[in-house]
């Protein structure tokens, strides 16, 4: 057995490890024999990818065990986004204990992605989504459009709307409280199937103290991961990112526009998959893989934006 160092495997970090160590996970020998549920939760990382490290760790040890992952197979659910193009970006869609977070600029489409992906499960699957905005941009009239696009039925659009559970909030006390509501709810109780935070970033950036906006990060990020844990449901979020332009000496000294999320270094690694939206042209967005532990970081499609929704 060896012990568990930042070279050990390309997606074991110094700061994972410090969590693996601290839960008594000291060699790769450990970690194979722990709970892969339980490594999720530690790590971060997917059901999926954690089973994947598991059988690298095997195979270097000469051994022949495969480590199949039966509960991954049979706990895992995929919402298909109802958007083709951004189901195949993502391996089918979007994916149960897992937290995904869109950024973009202000104009990029964020708000308008959420309620598309949104009303197509809510009418599609006919599941339950709860939805928080914290910036008063949920738009009824918009989720209509959307349906009438489909043409939908009276009857679809009353029912969409009602699986479609909106709660507005005006600051961070807001969003603990009903994540706490959401996280006391029974596993027999919980009907939603997609949670989606549009956005994390306004009440974040509203605190001055550097302090204070940490604990309220680790707080947020505990909450979030426990959620789409007990519940074994994906979560949305959104977020800004700020951007600049300078040389790139590597590149002739050409300029290239530096695009980084906010939240500040702690949240980059919360979410299992960031997504990047750019403004292209009129109605063309980009949406390409900013970061993420089990897709190939950017590959992108293109997409079209209308009050209708995307496609």
């Amino acid at each position: 057995m060896s012990r568990l160092n930042s070279s050990t495997h390309e997606n074991l970090t110094d700061s994972i490890i410090k969590n693996l160590f601290s839960k008594g996970i000291f060699t790769d020998f450990d970690f194979i024999n722990k709970d892969t549920k339980l490594l999720s939760k530690i790590t971060g990382f997917s059901f999926k990818r954690i089973v994947e490290i598991k059988n690298e760790f095997s195979e270097f040890r000469g051994g022949c065990t495969t480590i199949v992952g039966a509960d991954y197979y049979e706990n895992e659910t995929v919402f298909t986004s109802g958007i083709l193009n951004l189901d195949k970006l993502l391996g089918g869609g979007f994916y149960s204990n897992q937290i995904y977070e869109f950024c973009g600029a202000s104009s990029a489409g964020k708000t308008q992605l959420c309620l598309s992906i949104a009303t197509n499960i809510a009418l599609e699957k006919n599941y339950v989504v709860h939805y928080i905005d914290t910036k008063g941009d949920y738009s009824v009239t918009r989720v209509v459009q959307i349906l009438n696009a489909k043409n939908c039925s009276d009857e679809d659009i009353v029912r969409v709307l009602m699986n479609i559970k909106v709660t507005k909030i005006t600051n961070s006390k807001g969003i603990f409280s009903i994540l706490n509501y959401l996280g006391n709810i029974t596993k027999e109780e919980f009907k939603t199937k997609l949670l989606i935070i549009d956005s994390l970033s306004t009440f974040c950036l509203t605190s001055t103290a550097k302090t204070e906006t940490m604990y309220s990060l680790i707080h947020l990020k505990n909450m979030i991961r426990f959620i789409t844990n007990e519940f074994n449901i994906p979560v949305i979020t959104t977020n800004l990112v700020t951007q600049w332009t300078e040389e790139n000496p590597l590149k002739n000294g050409v300029n290239v526009t530096i695009f980084k999320p906010t939240l500040g270094k702690f949240w980059y690694t919360v979410p299992n998959t960031r997504i990047l939206l750019k403004y292209l042209k009129d109605e063309e967005r980009e949406i390409s893989i900013w970061q993420s532990v089990d897709f190939k970081i950017g590959t992108f499609c293109n997409l079209n934006i209308t009050s209708t929704g995307f496609s």
